[in-house]
């Protein structure tokens, strides 16, 4: 699979030489906040798997359930190698980093997989990939990982995607809806457009409840809002006849007022 070349220019060591001296960047490794089963649909997903495929829980458990409930992967693959399923055009990509859940990755079986999906990529002629966090949930320092990515897949038409999800405190949550809610642009709209807007850019478990609360308390809302519910009585319940004349009823009109005469009609 690979040239005598390739080995020594993208080997391990090789990477850990270039990071110690030369800053590696890419510009097409973009990080972005969000899910990986929410990036968009021309991207090819990536996610790391333990040899044995386990999909029981987390991420993987997702995209199984999402794109590959009838998927089978081949059972023949070893670490560091590439396995795969279709989904509507889309590949669905797994980088196998460990042999069972309980070990950890180290960055070495990653470097070695990452050149492996690299050869997968130009051998399928895919060049839009999302990717994970691959290597942080064992404890992997991410940077190191982040850097590997670039230096892996540099001078090469294949834009990726890192999704990460950010972690914000409880008094960066109350900022950032205070700026899409209260804002000029914000206009204090309602809960489902505020949320919809959030999206775009945020996202965290609790935000619709957090957006609604937010919303209950402010004194804007509470002085100026629109109420456009109206309260009706409830319909009275009538019977229905089952035979002509069963029901008779009078509309009784009058007294009207007395004719000139003294005469009165009702």
């Amino acid at each position: 699979m690979y040239s005598i070349k390739e080995i020594k220019d993208e080997s391990y060591t090789c990477f850990l030489e270039k990071s110690e001296t030369t800053i590696i960047t890419n510009s097409n490794v973009k990080e972005v906040n969000g899910e990986l089963l929410e990036s968009p649909a021309e991207y090819h997903i990536v996610s790391e798997i333990e040899k044995y495929y386990n999909f029981k829980s987390g991420i993987n458990y997702k995209l199984k359930r999402k794109f590959g409930t009838d998927k089978i992967l081949e059972s023949s693959k070893q670490i560091c190698d590439v396995a795969y399923f279709n989904y509507k055009k889309r590949y669905i990509i797994f980088l196998i980093t460990k042999s069972k859940e309980k070990r950890l990755a180290t960055s070495e079986n990653i470097n070695f997989a990452l050149l492996n999906l690299k050869h997968f990529c130009i051998k399928n002629s895919l060049n839009k990939l999302a990717i994970n966090q691959i290597g942080k949930k064992d404890g992997l320092d991410w940077t190191k990982t982040r850097s590997m990515i670039r230096y892996i897949f540099r001078n090469i038409n294949i834009e990726i995607i890192i999704c990460i999800k950010l972690e914000y405190t409880s008094e960066e949550k109350l900022i950032i809806v205070k700026q899409f809610h209260d804002s000029l642009l914000g206009g204090h709209a309602g809960l489902n457009r505020i949320v919809k807007k959030f999206k775009r850019q945020f996202n965290w478990p609790g935000l619709k409840q957090e957006v609604r609360d937010y919303i209950k308390n402010c004194p804007s809302c509470q002085t100026n809002k629109i109420i456009n519910r109206h309260h009706r009585s409830p319909m009275i319940i009538t019977t229905t006849s089952s035979k002509p004349f069963e029901k008779i009823f009078l509309d009784i009109v009058g007294p009207l007022l007395s004719t000139a005469i003294g005469i009165t009609y009702y």
